[in-house]
Protein backbone atom coordinates (compact mmCIF):
# COMPACT_ATOMS: atom_id res chain seq x y z
CA UNK A 1 0.00 0.00 0.00
CA UNK A 2 2.92 2.33 0.68
CA UNK A 3 4.24 1.71 -2.83
CA UNK A 4 0.83 2.37 -4.40
CA UNK A 5 0.53 5.63 -2.46
CA UNK A 6 3.95 6.76 -3.71
CA UNK A 7 3.30 5.62 -7.29
CA UNK A 8 3.94 7.99 -10.16
CA UNK A 9 2.01 6.10 -12.84
CA UNK A 10 -1.08 3.89 -13.20
CA UNK A 11 1.16 0.92 -14.02
CA UNK A 12 2.92 1.26 -10.67
CA UNK A 13 -0.41 1.39 -8.83
CA UNK A 14 -1.60 -1.76 -10.60
CA UNK A 15 1.66 -3.54 -9.82
CA UNK A 16 1.60 -2.70 -6.11
CA UNK A 17 -2.10 -3.53 -5.90
CA UNK A 18 -1.28 -6.94 -7.35
CA UNK A 19 1.09 -7.47 -4.41
CA UNK A 20 -1.70 -6.32 -2.10
CA UNK A 21 -4.01 -8.90 -3.68
CA UNK A 22 -1.45 -11.65 -3.08
CA UNK A 23 -1.17 -10.67 0.58
CA UNK A 24 -4.96 -10.72 0.93
CA UNK A 25 -5.08 -14.15 -0.67
CA UNK A 26 -2.73 -15.36 2.06
CA UNK A 27 -4.29 -13.60 5.04
CA UNK A 28 -8.01 -14.25 4.50
CA UNK A 29 -8.00 -18.07 4.39
CA UNK A 30 -5.36 -18.29 7.13
CA UNK A 31 -7.46 -16.16 9.46
CA UNK A 32 -10.48 -18.41 8.89
CA UNK A 33 -8.40 -21.55 9.42
CA UNK A 34 -7.09 -20.16 12.71
CA UNK A 35 -10.65 -19.56 13.93
CA UNK A 36 -11.59 -23.15 13.16
CA UNK A 37 -8.52 -24.43 14.96
CA UNK A 38 -8.88 -22.23 18.06
CA UNK A 39 -12.60 -22.41 18.83
CA UNK A 40 -14.63 -25.51 19.77
CA UNK A 41 -17.41 -26.70 17.47
CA UNK A 42 -20.22 -25.04 19.45
CA UNK A 43 -18.56 -21.60 19.26
CA UNK A 44 -17.36 -21.65 15.64
CA UNK A 45 -20.44 -19.97 14.18
CA UNK A 46 -20.18 -17.12 16.71
CA UNK A 47 -16.44 -16.70 16.08
CA UNK A 48 -16.92 -16.70 12.32
CA UNK A 49 -19.83 -14.27 12.78
CA UNK A 50 -17.54 -11.82 14.55
CA UNK A 51 -14.87 -12.37 11.87
CA UNK A 52 -17.41 -11.82 9.11
CA UNK A 53 -18.88 -8.73 10.75
CA UNK A 54 -15.45 -7.12 11.12
CA UNK A 55 -14.75 -7.77 7.44
CA UNK A 56 -18.19 -6.55 6.40
CA UNK A 57 -17.92 -3.40 8.50
CA UNK A 58 -14.52 -2.47 7.09
CA UNK A 59 -15.75 -3.10 3.54
CA UNK A 60 -18.85 -1.01 4.09
CA UNK A 61 -16.83 1.85 5.61
CA UNK A 62 -14.74 2.10 2.45
CA UNK A 63 -16.95 4.66 0.67
CA UNK A 64 -17.16 7.11 3.59
CA UNK A 65 -13.48 6.81 4.53
CA UNK A 66 -12.55 7.18 0.86
CA UNK A 67 -14.81 10.22 0.60
CA UNK A 68 -13.18 11.83 3.64
CA UNK A 69 -9.67 11.21 2.33
CA UNK A 70 -10.48 12.51 -1.15
CA UNK A 71 -12.22 15.59 0.26
CA UNK A 72 -9.58 16.66 2.77
CA UNK A 73 -6.31 15.03 1.68
CA UNK A 74 -5.52 13.31 -1.64
CA UNK A 75 -6.02 10.00 -3.43
CA UNK A 76 -2.63 8.82 -2.16
CA UNK A 77 -4.02 8.62 1.37
CA UNK A 78 -6.48 5.94 0.26
CA UNK A 79 -3.39 3.71 0.26
CA UNK A 80 -1.36 5.35 3.06
CA UNK A 81 -4.19 4.97 5.58
CA UNK A 82 -3.81 1.17 5.46
CA UNK A 83 -0.13 1.11 6.38
CA UNK A 84 -0.54 1.52 10.19
CA UNK A 85 -3.15 -1.25 10.23
CA UNK A 86 -0.81 -3.57 8.34
CA UNK A 87 1.99 -2.87 10.85
CA UNK A 88 -0.38 -3.39 13.80
CA UNK A 89 -1.65 -6.63 12.28
CA UNK A 90 1.89 -7.94 11.86
CA UNK A 91 2.74 -7.11 15.49
CA UNK A 92 -0.43 -8.75 16.85
CA UNK A 93 0.20 -11.84 14.73
CA UNK A 94 3.73 -12.26 16.07
CA UNK A 95 2.55 -11.83 19.66
CA UNK A 96 -0.65 -13.86 19.70
CA UNK A 97 -0.95 -16.22 16.72
CA UNK A 98 -0.04 -19.87 17.15
CA UNK A 99 1.29 -21.92 14.29
CA UNK A 100 -0.99 -24.67 12.91
CA UNK A 101 -0.21 -27.18 10.19
CA UNK A 102 -2.23 -29.53 8.02
CA UNK A 103 -0.87 -32.95 8.87
CA UNK A 104 -0.11 -35.55 6.25
CA UNK A 105 -0.48 -33.18 3.29
CA UNK A 106 2.01 -32.03 0.71
CA UNK A 107 3.02 -28.39 1.12
CA UNK A 108 4.14 -28.02 -2.48
CA UNK A 109 2.58 -24.96 -4.13
CA UNK A 110 0.56 -25.64 -7.26
CA UNK A 111 2.15 -22.93 -9.38
CA UNK A 112 0.76 -24.30 -12.64
CA UNK A 113 -2.77 -24.39 -11.24
CA UNK A 114 -2.46 -20.86 -9.85
CA UNK A 115 -1.20 -19.56 -13.20
CA UNK A 116 -3.95 -21.28 -15.21
CA UNK A 117 -6.70 -20.17 -12.81
CA UNK A 118 -5.45 -16.58 -13.03
CA UNK A 119 -5.30 -16.83 -16.81
CA UNK A 120 -8.82 -18.31 -16.99
CA UNK A 121 -10.42 -15.58 -14.87
CA UNK A 122 -8.19 -12.79 -16.17
CA UNK A 123 -8.94 -13.38 -19.85
CA UNK A 124 -12.66 -13.79 -19.13
CA UNK A 125 -12.84 -10.54 -17.15
CA UNK A 126 -10.73 -8.64 -19.70
CA UNK A 127 -12.90 -9.83 -22.59
CA UNK A 128 -16.06 -8.92 -20.69
CA UNK A 129 -15.07 -5.40 -19.62
CA UNK A 130 -13.66 -4.56 -23.08
CA UNK A 131 -16.56 -6.13 -24.96
CA UNK A 132 -17.88 -2.88 -26.43
CA UNK A 133 -14.47 -1.21 -26.73
CA UNK A 134 -12.23 -3.64 -28.60
CA UNK A 135 -12.64 -5.36 -31.95
CA UNK A 136 -14.74 -8.56 -32.02
CA UNK A 137 -11.84 -10.87 -33.07
CA UNK A 138 -9.84 -9.75 -30.02
CA UNK A 139 -12.80 -10.36 -27.69
CA UNK A 140 -13.52 -13.79 -29.19
CA UNK A 141 -9.82 -14.66 -28.89
CA UNK A 142 -9.81 -13.76 -25.21
CA UNK A 143 -12.90 -15.85 -24.52
CA UNK A 144 -11.36 -18.79 -26.38
CA UNK A 145 -8.17 -18.34 -24.35
CA UNK A 146 -10.27 -18.42 -21.17
CA UNK A 147 -11.95 -21.67 -22.23
CA UNK A 148 -8.62 -23.22 -23.24
CA UNK A 149 -7.07 -22.18 -19.92
CA UNK A 150 -9.99 -23.71 -18.04
CA UNK A 151 -9.60 -27.02 -19.87
CA UNK A 152 -5.86 -27.02 -19.17
CA UNK A 153 -6.58 -26.17 -15.52
CA UNK A 154 -8.90 -29.15 -15.13
CA UNK A 155 -6.28 -31.44 -16.69
CA UNK A 156 -3.41 -30.12 -14.55
CA UNK A 157 -5.44 -30.18 -11.34
CA UNK A 158 -6.36 -33.79 -11.93
CA UNK A 159 -2.67 -34.75 -11.76
CA UNK A 160 -1.42 -32.30 -9.11
CA UNK A 161 -0.51 -33.67 -5.67
CA UNK A 162 -1.80 -30.52 -3.97
CA UNK A 163 -4.15 -28.82 -6.48
CA UNK A 164 -5.11 -25.22 -5.94
CA UNK A 165 -8.78 -26.27 -5.99
CA UNK A 166 -9.55 -29.62 -4.38
CA UNK A 167 -12.50 -31.18 -6.19
CA UNK A 168 -13.04 -33.54 -3.23
CA UNK A 169 -14.28 -30.57 -1.20
CA UNK A 170 -17.28 -30.19 -3.47
CA UNK A 171 -18.49 -33.68 -2.62
CA UNK A 172 -19.86 -32.01 0.49
CA UNK A 173 -23.26 -30.51 -0.37
CA UNK A 174 -22.90 -27.99 2.43
CA UNK A 175 -19.53 -26.80 1.14
CA UNK A 176 -20.68 -26.71 -2.50
CA UNK A 177 -23.89 -24.74 -1.96
CA UNK A 178 -22.33 -22.47 0.67
CA UNK A 179 -19.66 -21.56 -1.88
CA UNK A 180 -22.35 -21.07 -4.54
CA UNK A 181 -24.38 -18.79 -2.27
CA UNK A 182 -21.35 -16.76 -1.29
CA UNK A 183 -20.32 -16.50 -4.97
CA UNK A 184 -23.69 -14.96 -5.84
CA UNK A 185 -23.73 -12.66 -2.81
CA UNK A 186 -20.24 -11.29 -3.45
CA UNK A 187 -21.06 -10.83 -7.16
CA UNK A 188 -24.01 -8.67 -6.07
CA UNK A 189 -22.05 -6.87 -3.36
CA UNK A 190 -19.05 -5.89 -5.48
CA UNK A 191 -21.34 -4.60 -8.22
CA UNK A 192 -23.55 -2.71 -5.76
CA UNK A 193 -20.72 -1.12 -3.79
CA UNK A 194 -19.29 0.10 -7.13
CA UNK A 195 -22.45 1.24 -8.94
CA UNK A 196 -24.50 2.78 -6.12
CA UNK A 197 -21.92 5.45 -5.05
CA UNK A 198 -21.32 6.13 -8.76
CA UNK A 199 -25.04 6.74 -9.32
CA UNK A 200 -25.25 8.99 -6.27
CA UNK A 201 -22.34 11.12 -7.47
CA UNK A 202 -23.31 11.29 -11.15
CA UNK A 203 -27.09 11.61 -10.92
CA UNK A 204 -27.51 13.42 -7.59
CA UNK A 205 -24.33 15.50 -7.99
CA UNK A 206 -23.06 14.42 -4.56
CA UNK A 207 -19.43 14.77 -3.55
CA UNK A 208 -17.49 11.56 -2.70
CA UNK A 209 -17.89 12.42 1.00
CA UNK A 210 -21.65 12.92 0.70
CA UNK A 211 -21.96 9.64 -1.21
CA UNK A 212 -19.95 7.91 1.52
CA UNK A 213 -22.23 9.29 4.22
CA UNK A 214 -25.29 8.02 2.33
CA UNK A 215 -23.65 4.58 2.08
CA UNK A 216 -23.76 4.43 5.88
CA UNK A 217 -27.26 3.07 5.24
CA UNK A 218 -25.41 -0.10 4.21
CA UNK A 219 -22.75 0.03 6.91
CA UNK A 220 -25.11 0.38 9.88
CA UNK A 221 -27.06 -2.88 9.38
CA UNK A 222 -23.85 -4.74 8.59
CA UNK A 223 -22.30 -3.52 11.84
CA UNK A 224 -25.44 -4.25 13.87
CA UNK A 225 -26.62 -7.56 12.36
CA UNK A 226 -23.47 -9.45 11.33
CA UNK A 227 -22.29 -10.20 14.90
CA UNK A 228 -25.81 -11.39 15.79
CA UNK A 229 -26.02 -13.68 12.79
CA UNK A 230 -23.45 -15.96 14.39
CA UNK A 231 -25.90 -16.52 17.25
CA UNK A 232 -28.87 -16.82 14.88
CA UNK A 233 -26.99 -19.51 12.99
CA UNK A 234 -27.18 -21.78 16.05
CA UNK A 235 -30.93 -21.23 16.52
CA UNK A 236 -32.34 -20.81 13.01
CA UNK A 237 -32.02 -23.04 9.97
CA UNK A 238 -29.19 -21.42 7.95
CA UNK A 239 -31.18 -22.04 4.76
CA UNK A 240 -33.79 -19.61 6.05
CA UNK A 241 -31.20 -16.95 6.87
CA UNK A 242 -29.52 -17.27 3.48
CA UNK A 243 -32.81 -17.46 1.57
CA UNK A 244 -34.28 -14.42 3.32
CA UNK A 245 -31.00 -12.58 2.72
CA UNK A 246 -31.18 -13.19 -1.02
CA UNK A 247 -34.86 -12.20 -1.12
CA UNK A 248 -33.81 -8.90 0.44
CA UNK A 249 -31.14 -8.50 -2.23
CA UNK A 250 -33.83 -8.98 -4.87
CA UNK A 251 -36.01 -6.37 -3.15
CA UNK A 252 -33.08 -3.95 -3.00
CA UNK A 253 -32.26 -4.43 -6.69
CA UNK A 254 -35.92 -3.98 -7.71
CA UNK A 255 -36.06 -0.78 -5.67
CA UNK A 256 -32.91 0.44 -7.41
CA UNK A 257 -34.63 -0.11 -10.74
CA UNK A 258 -36.75 2.90 -9.76
CA UNK A 259 -33.71 5.17 -9.36
CA UNK A 260 -33.92 8.18 -11.64
CA UNK A 261 -32.03 11.46 -11.85
CA UNK A 262 -33.01 13.47 -8.80
CA UNK A 263 -34.20 10.39 -6.91
CA UNK A 264 -35.15 10.78 -3.25
CA UNK A 265 -32.21 10.42 -0.87
CA UNK A 266 -34.49 8.64 1.60
CA UNK A 267 -35.55 6.10 -1.03
CA UNK A 268 -31.93 5.39 -1.99
CA UNK A 269 -31.02 5.01 1.68
CA UNK A 270 -33.87 2.51 2.19
CA UNK A 271 -32.77 0.36 -0.76
CA UNK A 272 -29.18 0.49 0.46
CA UNK A 273 -30.26 -0.40 4.01
CA UNK A 274 -32.10 -3.47 2.72
CA UNK A 275 -28.95 -4.44 0.79
CA UNK A 276 -26.97 -4.23 4.04
CA UNK A 277 -29.44 -6.43 5.90
CA UNK A 278 -29.43 -9.03 3.12
CA UNK A 279 -25.63 -9.07 3.00
CA UNK A 280 -25.46 -9.62 6.77
CA UNK A 281 -27.89 -12.53 6.70
CA UNK A 282 -25.95 -14.33 3.95
CA UNK A 283 -22.30 -13.64 4.78
CA UNK A 284 -21.96 -15.47 8.10
CA UNK A 285 -24.10 -18.60 7.37
CA UNK A 286 -22.37 -19.29 4.05
CA UNK A 287 -18.92 -18.83 5.57
CA UNK A 288 -19.75 -20.93 8.62
CA UNK A 289 -21.43 -23.61 6.50
CA UNK A 290 -18.49 -23.99 4.15
CA UNK A 291 -15.80 -24.12 6.82
CA UNK A 292 -17.72 -26.32 9.26
CA UNK A 293 -18.48 -28.85 6.52
CA UNK A 294 -14.82 -29.88 6.33
CA UNK A 295 -12.72 -31.51 9.05
CA UNK A 296 -10.68 -29.00 11.05
CA UNK A 297 -7.52 -30.81 9.84
CA UNK A 298 -8.21 -29.35 6.39
CA UNK A 299 -9.50 -25.95 7.53
CA UNK A 300 -6.78 -24.09 5.65
CA UNK A 301 -7.56 -25.88 2.41
CA UNK A 302 -11.30 -25.36 2.81
CA UNK A 303 -10.90 -21.68 3.69
CA UNK A 304 -8.52 -21.08 0.79
CA UNK A 305 -10.91 -22.68 -1.69
CA UNK A 306 -13.88 -20.80 -0.25
CA UNK A 307 -12.08 -17.46 -0.52
CA UNK A 308 -10.97 -18.30 -4.07
CA UNK A 309 -14.56 -18.98 -5.17
CA UNK A 310 -15.68 -15.82 -3.38
CA UNK A 311 -13.14 -13.63 -5.17
CA UNK A 312 -13.99 -15.19 -8.52
CA UNK A 313 -17.63 -14.31 -7.84
CA UNK A 314 -16.73 -10.70 -7.10
CA UNK A 315 -14.59 -10.34 -10.21
CA UNK A 316 -17.09 -12.01 -12.52
CA UNK A 317 -20.09 -10.19 -11.05
CA UNK A 318 -18.46 -6.75 -11.23
CA UNK A 319 -17.14 -7.34 -14.74
CA UNK A 320 -20.55 -8.38 -16.09
CA UNK A 321 -22.62 -5.71 -14.34
CA UNK A 322 -20.17 -2.88 -15.10
CA UNK A 323 -20.09 -3.90 -18.77
CA UNK A 324 -23.88 -4.15 -18.98
CA UNK A 325 -24.18 -0.69 -17.43
CA UNK A 326 -21.96 0.75 -20.20
CA UNK A 327 -23.85 -0.74 -23.15
CA UNK A 328 -26.28 2.19 -23.35
CA UNK A 329 -25.47 5.93 -23.64
CA UNK A 330 -27.74 6.75 -20.69
CA UNK A 331 -26.08 6.08 -17.34
CA UNK A 332 -29.45 5.65 -15.61
CA UNK A 333 -30.65 3.13 -18.18
CA UNK A 334 -27.36 1.26 -17.92
CA UNK A 335 -27.65 1.26 -14.13
CA UNK A 336 -31.14 -0.27 -14.41
CA UNK A 337 -29.87 -2.97 -16.79
CA UNK A 338 -27.11 -3.82 -14.31
CA UNK A 339 -29.73 -4.22 -11.59
CA UNK A 340 -31.41 -6.97 -13.63
CA UNK A 341 -28.09 -8.82 -13.68
CA UNK A 342 -27.95 -8.48 -9.90
CA UNK A 343 -31.51 -9.84 -9.62
CA UNK A 344 -30.33 -12.84 -11.65
CA UNK A 345 -27.43 -13.50 -9.26
CA UNK A 346 -29.82 -13.21 -6.30
CA UNK A 347 -32.21 -15.76 -7.79
CA UNK A 348 -29.30 -18.17 -8.23
CA UNK A 349 -28.46 -17.51 -4.58
CA UNK A 350 -32.01 -18.38 -3.52
CA UNK A 351 -31.70 -21.68 -5.38
CA UNK A 352 -28.37 -22.37 -3.64
CA UNK A 353 -30.03 -21.69 -0.27
CA UNK A 354 -32.85 -24.11 -1.13
CA UNK A 355 -30.40 -26.97 -1.79
CA UNK A 356 -28.14 -26.23 1.18
CA UNK A 357 -28.40 -28.98 3.84
CA UNK A 358 -29.78 -28.01 7.24
CA UNK A 359 -26.80 -29.57 9.00
CA UNK A 360 -23.40 -30.36 7.49
CA UNK A 361 -22.08 -33.86 7.18
CA UNK A 362 -18.44 -33.25 7.98
CA UNK A 363 -16.06 -34.38 5.25
CA UNK A 364 -13.19 -35.98 7.16
CA UNK A 365 -10.98 -37.22 4.32
CA UNK A 366 -9.73 -35.58 1.14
Amino acid sequence: MLGAGLATSPAMIIGFQALYGISGAILLPLSQAMLVDIFPEEDKSIAIGIWASSGGITLSLGPIVGGLLLSFLSWRWIFFVNVPFAILGAILTVWFAKETKTEGESTKIDWAGAFLLTLTIGTFVLATVQMNLWHIPMIVGLYLASVASLIALLFVEGKAKMPIIREELFKSRMFFFSCAGNFCMIAFFWAGIFLIPLFIQKQLDFTPLQAGVLMLAFSVPVAAISPLTGYFHKLIDPRILIGVGFVMLVVSALMQLQYEEGASVFYIACATFILGVGFSLIWTPTTTGAISAISSKFAGIAAGTFITIQEIGGNVGLAITATVSRLTPSFTEGFHNAMWVMVFFSILGILAAFFTPKKPKVLKKL
